[in-house]
């Protein structure tokens, strides 16, 4: 727990700075954080007997900023269909490639670089109001982060019933539910004080719902990578950060809560 703490509490310090720097710090952050994630994948894909094209996924991983800075979101699909394409285009010319090892080297394009695309429009999701991209990232962050500890200490006092136990044998229903509902209660107190005291551009009643959102794909987040782990019979997808395991280890439930923070925020705020 002392090593956990000692590596979560910078790492968490370290995404609050660049929620506010945003810009060409975040994206250097999410490139390294991409690049890194995309080649644990990989590494567990393979242990798993896969044999995926890794060049796409890095490639899209190591680029995604800047395509994004210079051709915006067009750029970036753009970008995603060149790649698919050619993947499949492989896979026609090359017949001995187990069809299969297509799909998973597509599914690698999306997961996890995809992901870490939302966190970049989360940053730049109202160019006019920079606060209110602040507040967005701001939530997406901490919303898996207190889900994750809430549902680790209600697992382990209430803990009775399995959530998945093919998937991840050690959380619980009475977990998850602990830790949406503090999700929600602590995001509201998040709104309480954003409303308050730094900007009132978001309605103070769509914290609450935004808490119980990303407390939910945060967790359906950390049980897709639960899976993916379990299907290779490993532990961890690395071991860069001691305590957390590797980057895709604690960024699991954070991807998947930006981007219902991404998707809440641009259908039913601005």
């Amino acid at each position: 727990m002392a090593k956990r703490l000692m590596t979560g509490i910078p790492l968490f310090c370290l995404m609050a700075v660049m929620i506010f720097a945003r810009g060409p710090w975040l994206m250097a952050v999410l490139t390294v954080f991409a690049v890194l994630g995309q080649s644990e994948v990989y590494t567990v894909l393979i242990k798993a007997s896969f044999r995926p094209a890794t060049w796409p996924g890095l490639l899209f991983s190591l680029l995604f900023c800047p395509i994004y800075y210079f051709k915006g979101l067009n750029g970036l699909v753009v970008t995603f269909a060149v790649l698919c394409s050619i993947l499949i285009a492989f896979s026609v010319m090359m017949p001995r490639k187990r069809f299969l090892d297509t799909l998973v080297s597509i599914y690698s394009l999306v997961y996890p670089c995809w992901f870490f695309i939302f966190i970049l429009l989360l940053s730049d999701i109202s160019p006019a109001d920079p606060k209110m991209s602040v507040v967005g990232l701001g939530a997406a962050l901490l919303s898996p982060v207190v889900s994750d500890i809430f549902a680790l200490l209600c697992g382990r006092l209430f803990g009775k019933t399995k959530l998945s136990p093919n998937v991840s044998p050690k959380k619980t229903v009475e977990g998850a539910v602990g830790g949406l509902v503090a999700s929600t209660v602590v995001l509201a107190g998040f709104g309480y004080l954003v409303v308050r005291f730094y900007y009132q551009g978001i309605p103070f009643w769509h914290f609450p719902l935004l808490g119980l959102l990303c407390g939910f794909m945060g967790q359906c987040g950390d049980l897709i990578a639960s899976a993916l782990k379990r299907f290779a019979d490993t532990k961890d997808f690395g071991n860069i950060f001691p305590g957390h395991g590797g980057v895709m280890d604690r960024m699991d439930s954070i991807l998947f809560a930006s981007m219902a923070a991404y998707c809440y925020m641009s259908m039913f705020i601005i």
